[in-house]
């Protein structure tokens, strides 16, 4: 069985190849078809099948996505134990699957598990730990509890400022979720000036979509503001 394994092995990783090929393509279709066949020739490569999840949830097939996710976690967890990073990942990858279902109150659960175990992994001033946190605020607004996710969203901020500064992508992107909390709290001044912090870094960045999406959001706050 071992020799099979060996033999399979390398072409595990053709395969695995072509399909980050055609995913770069935006050939989803193709690039399923070879994670699949990757799959088939090594089934206990974590990576493979965490890619194949992600993949799957880019299809909406979130069901598959939660499969391929619960087998890369089955193995992480027996080869390295509950603490090991790519444990956390997988919890994390979890989370976004049943987010993206709308099972909101399971994608806390797994967004909890990743953050307590990158806590103490990497303690409070790292961006595995604010992505975590940024997590956990998304489907806390996606619940309408946005006091909750503005405390999420707050935690990620302060700890990308300070690992990042106040200048990087990252950084905007946090001020913008910030700003749409606010703006379904009605609270527009808020929300404003978090969107015009957000924009001048994503211009300065090039980020052409990023500045299109948080000009829409302040031209959908001034319209609900009644400014013209």
């Amino acid at each position: 069985m071992e020799e099979k394994q060996s033999r399979d092995e390398p072409w595990a990783e053709v395969a695995f190849r072509l399909a980050e090929l055609a995913e770069d393509r935006i050939d989803y279709q193709t690039a399923q078809v070879y994670y699949d066949r990757a799959i088939q020739l090594a089934p206990d490569n974590g990576f493979y099948l965490n890619e194949a999840g992600s993949l799957a949830n880019t299809l909406s097939k979130y069901d598959t996505a939660i499969e391929f996710f619960e087998k890369a976690l089955a193995l992480v967890l027996k080869t390295h134990g509950p603490d090991h990073s790519d444990v956390a990942t997988s919890w994390s990858n979890l989370g976004i699957a049943w987010k993206y279902k709308g099972q909101y109150d399971k994608a806390i659960v797994y967004y909890e598990k990743a953050l307590a175990s990158h806590l103490k992994s990497f303690g409070l001033e790292h961006p595995k730990v604010a992505t975590c946190w940024s997590n956990l605020g998304g489907v806390w607004a996606n619940k309408d509890d946005y006091d909750k996710a503005i405390d999420y969203y707050q935690k990620a901020l302060a700890s990308d400022i300070k690992t990042f500064g106040p200048e990087y992508p990252t950084v905007a992107i946090r001020w913008n979720n910030m700003g749409g909390a606010w703006a379904h709290k009605g609270v527009h001044n808020k929300a404003m000036s978090y969107y015009e912090m957000a924009l001048p870094v994503f211009e300065k960045a090039s980020l052409d979509h990023m500045v299109r999406f948080v000009k829409g959001n302040i031209a959908s706050l001034k319209k609900q503001s009644g400014e013209q």
